[in-house]
């Protein structure tokens, strides 16, 4: 899909110095119909692509939910020792979303790959300069990426951090609010919450 990506442009060129600068009709119609195969080529590929990388996102992710759940099951007591129960909700809620989108990006990256090196020698074959550009421009800009990448990595694990510890709060609060119902006092709880602090009208106290 992208390495028919990359040769519609070399297409194209050829098709305009050939076919119409040249006056070569035959050369134009040779190339015009190599650009209606790329195109359909690339209709083709990129449903098929689609198709593939939503099914292998599906895989990878609810893989993650089926061997949690499974550890879960078999091993439940030990797992809410070792870790918070806020970590193990975020393995089903944050951390299968990025398993699945490894193996979404996967087919991309490696057809990048493939479309690099065919533009590269694309490049080389028109012009040496342009090609050496690409084939340092492009890993130096990739390069410099990372550096945007990284402080965006450590937000997503911050954030992921947080995400764990509020559920691992709302849990908490779920299981004393069924400790609070059992001895009868939940009413009394509820209304203590509820009332203003001092000094803070309209501010209610914590439920701690």
């Amino acid at each position: 899909w992208m390495t028919a990506i990359a040769l519609v442009p070399g297409a194209i060129g050829r098709g305009i110095d050939e076919g119409i600068v040249r006056g070569d009709d035959g050369a134009l119609l040779r190339w015009s119909l190599v650009l209606a195969a790329l195109s359909l080529v690339i209709a083709a590929a990129g449903a098929a692509r689609h198709w593939f990388a939503v099914q292998n996102w599906l895989d990878g992710a609810f893989r993650v939910v089926v061997t949690t759940d499974a550890a879960v099951t078999s091993r439940g007591q030990e797992i809410s020792r070792r870790f918070p129960t806020g970590d193990v909700v975020s393995v089903t809620t944050t951390d299968m979303e990025r398993v699945g989108h490894v193996y979404d990006v996967w087919a991309r990256f490696s057809g990048a790959l493939v479309s690099y090196v065919v533009v590269a020698v694309l490049l080389l074959r028109a012009s040496v300069s342009t090609g050496l550009v690409i084939l340092v421009g492009a890993p130096v800009l990739l390069a410099m990426l990372s550096f945007i990448i990284k402080p965006l990595q450590r937000r997503q694990a911050a954030q992921r951090e947080e995400s764990g510890r509020l559920t691992t709060l709302g849990t908490d609060t779920v299981a004393g609010l069924r400790i609070l119902r059992g001895i009868g006092v939940l009413r009394r709880f509820v209304r203590r919450a509820r009332r203003p602090r001092r000094g803070h009208p309209g501010r209610t106290a914590p439920a701690s």
